[in-house]
């Protein structure tokens, strides 16, 4: 999703839509449907990006589901499940993206 930003020219400034400057914003988000649980991220700073087209599903509870505190702890706040961890890295802003481009090639390489 990082990658194809600057490869498809779609890449925005943070400072355009923020007060930060230099930064790849992403925003992260859960939502509950009539059935399922679901957690999405997406690049902030991706023009028009703010669409299902460049929202990125990282876990998803198959319903039915109750968006409560028991039943995330069973699920996604279990320590068997790698979800728990990665959430965390998220809420720390712990988890960081390296975005390498040659534009001579017009390639790019993320690595998180």
């Amino acid at each position: 999703m990082i990658a194809c930003m600057f490869l498809d020219n779609t890449y925005q400034p943070s400072f355009d839509f923020s007060s930060m400057t230099d930064t790849i914003v992403i925003s992260v988000g859960f939502d509950k449907s009539d059935s399922d649980f679901v957690g999405t991220c997406r690049p902030c700073n991706r023009r028009n990006g703010n669409s299902a087209v460049y929202v990125q599903t990282f876990a998803c509870l198959e319903g039915p589901v109750l968006e409560d505190y028991a039943n995330e702890l069973v699920t996604i706040g279990s320590p068997q499940y790698p979800i728990k961890y990665t959430i965390q890295q998220l809420v720390d802003d712990s988890m960081h993206t390296l975005v390498l481009s040659e534009w001579m090639r017009r390639s790019a390489m993320t690595a998180v």
